[in-house]
């Protein structure tokens, strides 16, 4: 695997870790730190099942960028797809500001952001949110002229909602 950007964290690498270190550090279940960081190991462990081999970077400095790797997808496991996800654990819906946003993140993040180039391998951006995608939200995602996707993945990691626009082949 290519060199990967450096982990947010030297105290947890993964949900069950995150878990035992808020426990020992008292941090609030109600902080957005607490709800951020759970939800992007939730979304981390559920895509492990959809053949995304992701790895956390988010932060306070992760430029809108959440989570990074590569999708196998069957019948194409030589050619992977490089992805990176911005994860939102919204309460609220989710308006067509968010794909904007992920559009920004899409034109700023440089090939070795996405675990180490492109190498003609193509990029996806992927908004992953437990609320469904809104009729702004798909038709800004239908619009973009970046290859997009979203997904719904409830709190406790159940995929419900996945849509795509043409750009992702």
């Amino acid at each position: 695997l290519p060199h990967l950007p450096n982990a947010p964290s030297q105290h947890h690498y993964d949900l069950p870790s995150f878990q035992t270190y808020t426990a020992r550090t008292s941090l609030p279940q109600s902080s957005s730190t607490y709800i951020g960081t759970h939800y992007e190991y939730t979304v981390q462990r559920a895509l492990r099942s959809a053949g995304l081999n992701l790895h956390r970077v988010g932060g306070r400095a992760d430029a809108g960028v959440d989570l990074v790797g590569t999708w196998h997808l069957p019948g194409h496991l030589e050619h992977p797809v490089r992805v990176f996800v911005q994860c939102k654990a919204l309460r609220t819906k989710a308006g067509p500001n968010l794909v904007r946003e992920l559009e920004g993140a899409f034109r700023l993040s440089p090939s070795s952001a996405l675990a180490g180039g492109s190498g003609g391998m193509q990029k996806v951006g992927v908004l992953v949110c437990p609320r469904e995608a809104t009729k702004g939200v798909r038709e800004t995602l239908a619009r973009s002229a970046f290859p997009l996707a979203w997904l719904m993945v409830e709190t406790d990691g159940r995929i419900r909602q996945a849509l795509w626009n043409p750009r992702v082949e």
